[in-house]
């Protein structure tokens, strides 16, 4: 393991049934950074950034203030990105100005994974709403899949270049339908936005199959890095949602172990410091 702390940048948290979510949540009660702490076992995670857990309207206002009481508990939770109502476009601007006065947030996300192609953030009010993060100096996570990459690279196009962007979790490619090839060309694609950086984050989760080993991953990770290169990658857990699979202690091993030939340098810049500049901590 490595011998300094990481900044990881994808951690769901919560405590007890929050006052955003009446649903029961499905990995249990509590999931404040003591619980994710004690699940990375010898992983040694000096900063948490929350990631949104996808709410809507009436619930991330409520979300941002759970987790500026989890901070003010837990002060390795220093960041979280929020959801925002960004397809709501210009009209987005009376939220983002209530989002803007909580100092925890540092990013938007909005995740259409529902979205069979993608084509929901190429719509001109998305496109109008996520420009509008410039003022505010926020930048926008991308939560998609393989199965949206055509809109996503759509999205690219029209965006641009002017705001900081991260694709979750390397675009969740298709490791269970073993279609690199088509992955590893949109990845090119995309990799040509020279604001988007890639998160190399639940590694594991889209092998879907517990008994998954190093050779079914290791190609997607390899092509992420040898395109977006060492200066736009950041290292992520997605906690609870990769424990269906595996666990941080397991990916962590496995990520070393398939960068083995990286330099230290390279590792800090993937552990530590890409995260700490796109996120200002």
């Amino acid at each position: 393991m490595l011998d300094y702390g990481v900044i990881d940048t994808h951690v769901h948290l919560w405590d007890t049934v929050p006052p955003f979510d009446k649903r029961p949540n499905p990995f249990g009660v509590h999931g404040t950074p003591k619980e994710f702490l004690e699940a990375c076992g010898s992983v040694k995670v000096d900063k948490i950034v929350h990631m949104e857990f996808g709410r809507g309207v009436d619930t991330f206002m409520p979300e941002i203030e759970l987790m500026e009481k989890l901070a003010e508990e837990h002060p390795k939770l220093v960041a979280m990105v929020a959801w925002a109502p960004l397809s709501k476009g210009k009209n987005a601007a009376y939220d983002l100005d209530e989002i803007k006065k909580h100092s925890i947030v540092k990013g938007i996300r909005q995740a259409h994974f529902s979205d069979p192609d993608g084509m929901a953030y190429v719509k001109d009010d998305m496109i109008d709403g996520v420009r509008l993060l410039k003022q505010y100096g926020y930048g926008f996570v991308l939560g998609t899949s393989f199965n949206q990459n055509g809109g996503v690279i759509r999205f690219l196009d029209k965006i641009g270049e002017d705001i900081p962007l991260i694709l979750d979790h390397m675009g969740k490619p298709p490791v269970q339908q073993k279609l690199f090839d088509v992955w590893a060309k949109d990845i090119e694609k995309m990799a040509q936005n020279k604001q988007l950086t890639m998160k190399i984050s639940s590694i594991a989760t889209e092998a879907a199959d517990p008994n998954w080993t190093k050779e079914d991953i290791a190609p997607y990770i390899r092509h992420s890095i040898d395109v977006f290169g060492w200066d736009r990658v950041i290292y992520a857990s997605d906690w609870p949602v990769s424990t269906r699979n595996s666990n941080p202690e397991r990916q962590m091993a496995t990520l070393l172990d398939i960068l083995s030939d990286a330099t230290p340098e390279q590792l800090h810049k993937l552990f530590v410091d890409n995260a700490a500049k796109y996120y200002n901590l």
